[in-house]
């Protein structure tokens, strides 16, 4: 299976930020991250549950984010993270 590339955009990154200076719990937020890009960089598709034509979303608690999958370029695209609701 070819590995994919994870890039979070700007307003995902920035969400992430938010997301970690708000949580009381930093260090399960950076494990939630590295969690996500792991999985979204060996299967995004698959991992993922599938929300519109092309957008995809991922709860991996406590976050939840969504992306986009450029097969071609064999890249995902993290446009958004928010606390996950459970």
């Amino acid at each position: 299976m070819s590995q994919y590339v994870v890039e979070w955009e700007p307003e995902g990154q920035a969400d992430l930020a938010a997301l970690w200076i708000d949580s009381p719990d930093r260090m399960g937020v950076n494990l939630a991250e590295r969690v996500i890009d792991r999985l979204l960089s060996r299967a995004p598709k698959e991992v993922g549950q599938a929300v519109a034509e092309g957008l995809y979303k991922l709860r991996e608690p406590p976050l939840l984010v969504y992306y986009h999958v450029d097969d071609a370029a064999k890249t995902v695209h993290v446009t958004n993270a928010y606390f996950s609701s459970r």
